[in-house]
């Protein structure tokens, strides 16, 4: 097997076992490992090593810009401290 079919193989599976763990991930009824799952999903698609995901509730009234939920894996305290603020 050539290099190319064999990297195309890779992303192939890749993006098969997202769609597969995407709906698994519909059956979780807890917000944080919801959250935690869906940003390890995010990271894990995109090849990536760290990773910050954000939540806004477009009900919310109090016209307040900050994110109602939020996550970061393997991000730099900073990053991090921005989801706090």
């Amino acid at each position: 097997m050539s290099e190319p079919e064999n990297t195309e193989i890779v992303r192939i599976r890749r993006e098969r076992n997202l769609y597969m763990r995407l709906l698994h991930l519909g059956r979780q009824r807890e917000l944080e490992p919801f959250l935690r799952e869906a940003l390890a999903l995010i990271v894990d698609a995109g090849s990536a090593r760290q990773g910050y995901l954000e939540l806004y509730d477009d009900l919310d009234d109090t016209g307040l810009e900050h994110p109602r939920w939020w996550i970061a894996g393997s991000c730099h305290s900073r990053v991090r401290a921005v989801g706090s603020a």
